[in-house]
């Protein structure tokens, strides 16, 4: 092999290494459907419950919500319309706490982009320098 296909090769290594490492850190968690929302209301009728948490998405209207039982375990539930939740708590006068939507990070999502695309830019243009021959 020449050396600009082996070059060409570590760069493109180095630039899917990155991209793989943007994915698991923008990849959201497993959802695990154990607890459903009939066993949340049946928990909430027995009063086994201590306290909930809700986190929406940044799509609205769905979110988690963290309910933490009197024995100090925990179980979330994922749901469609935070609104249902928060309505039903209402309505029975539990108290809970309602978290911000989660943002990714500024570094993520505004530099990481740019320092790939100024990387991209400089293989690009070493590139075309060697095969000019200059």
């Amino acid at each position: 092999m020449s050396k600009q296909i082996r070059g060409i090769i570590i760069y493109v290594v180095i630039i899917g290494a990155v991209f793989a490492l943007i994915y698991f850190m923008t990849s959201s968690r497993p959802i695990n459907d154990d607890y459903t929302f009939s066993a949340f209301q049946s928990d909430l009728n027995d009063e086994v419950i201590s306290s909930i948490e809700i986190t929406q998405n940044s799509e609205i209207p769905t979110g988690v919500v963290t309910v933490t039982f009197k024995d100090a375990s925990k179980k979330q539930l994922y749901v469609e319309n935070v609104g249902t939740i928060t309505d039903l708590l209402k309505n029975r006068n539990f108290t809970y706490t309602m978290h911000d939507v989660t943002r990714a990070s500024y570094f993520v999502s505004t530099i990481l982009p740019m320092v790939i695309m100024f990387i991209i830019f400089i293989i690009f243009f070493s590139v075309i320098s060697n095969r000019a021959g200059g």
